[in-house]
């Protein structure tokens, strides 16, 4: 909400008006997403990852804006209390967080383009 109030949207009146035709809520995963944004000639919010990964069949899509610190997308790993295989779930988590998968998430890329950033 706060992102459609900081680009001076009134969220409920204008994003709900079943009258509006300028907002889709596609309920799709992200690729899904991104082909309809192509295809409609739009705009849409996406992660760079998958934007990069399928950028040969969206190639009239392109990057306007990245970077705002308001759409960091962190992933985590969180071993939890009553687990099937509470050892197991210690032992992921602490091979995601060691220097070598850390410094393979890093080196990762799409054609060439840095995807993830390590941060454990």
């Amino acid at each position: 909400m706060e992102l459609w109030e900081s680009a001076g949207f009134d969220y409920d009146n204008q994003i709900d008006d079943p009258d509006s035709d300028w907002y889709n809520s596609l309920g799709q995963g992200m690729g899904d997403t991104l082909r309809f944004a192509d295809e409609k000639n739009s705009y849409t919010l996406t992660d760079e990852g998958t934007y990069i990964s399928m950028h040969q069949e969206i190639d009239d899509l392109e990057i306007h804006v990245r970077g705002d610190e308001r759409l960091f997308n962190q992933y985590g790993v969180i071993p939890v209390d009553g687990a099937r295989n509470p050892e197991l779930a210690e032992g992921f988590a602490d091979w995601i967080i060691s220097e070598d998968v850390q410094n393979m998430i890093d080196d990762y890329t799409i054609d060439g383009k840095k995807v993830f950033t390590a941060n454990a």
